[in-house]
């Protein structure tokens, strides 16, 4: 889908069993596909399970979207409101740095393809907690470098993310097996690879005539000029 550089190969520190799961959002702030409002409700439910742990979320979207989702957050009560924090739109470079801190990836998306944001989390060993999507199945394995559970299924998440907290041990060793996932199937260097030798491959192969009957759609003329000479 897609190859994500991998920075750190080596070991890194997760939270420690008295210290708050670092969770983490990052992309667009929008309620149609990404769902952000769940990011709410979710924290509103791991606040009642006494789950200890911090979430911010990272990105940008329309001013009105923005203030709806501070206004559902002031809903809540104040302990959750001191543990979300909407810090907006960073660098990727910045980006990078905080997911190499986070603990959990979170993805509560209604459909998505192979989520760069998830694959960039995973490569610096954040443990994805996403919903069953398309493009979270080829990468994940449940319970194995990731949780995947239905859209809107919030129970379920703040179940994976209370197991999380309480078994610090498993994170740790989920986000190594995440962040080898990334290196093994998804890191730069593959995709640059496979890029590579996809070019004289589709050189070699031979021309194709364009399908009889299928009209060029707002192609230039000299486009146009140019397939006709080769009919």
């Amino acid at each position: 889908a897609c190859g994500v550089p991998i920075l750190n190969r080596g070991g890194r520190a997760y939270s420690s069993s008295g210290e708050p799961l670092r969770l983490m959002y990052a992309g667009r702030l929008q309620e149609k596909q990404k769902r952000i409002s769940d990011l709410i409700k979710l924290a509103d439910k791991l606040s009642a399970l006494e789950v200890n742990y911090v979430l911010e979320i990272y990105g940008s979207g329309d001013a009105a979207a923005i203030r709806s989702y501070t206004s559902q957050l002031a809903g809540l009560d104040a302990d959750t409101q001191r543990r979300v924090e909407f810090v907006g739109e960073i660098s990727v470079e910045r980006i990078r740095q905080k997911w190499a801190r986070a603990d959990v990836c979170l993805l509560t998306s209604e459909y998505e393809g192979t989520s760069v944001s998830m694959l960039e989390a995973m490569a610096e060993g954040c443990v994805p907690v996403v919903t069953a999507v398309s493009g979270t199945g080829a990468v994940i394995q449940h319970g194995e470098n990731g949780f995947q559970h239905g859209v809107g299924a919030l129970d379920a998440f703040a179940e994976s993310i209370s197991f999380l907290a309480r078994r610090r041990d498993v994170l740790a060793t989920m986000g190594r097996a995440a962040q080898l996932r990334v290196q093994e199937h998804h890191s730069l260097d593959h995709y640059v690879d496979w890029f590579v030798t996809l070019i004289p491959a589709l050189w070699a192969s031979p021309p194709r005539r364009w399908p009889t009957g299928r009209e060029l759609i707002q192609h230039p003329a000299s486009v146009r000029r140019f397939l006709d000479e080769q009919a």
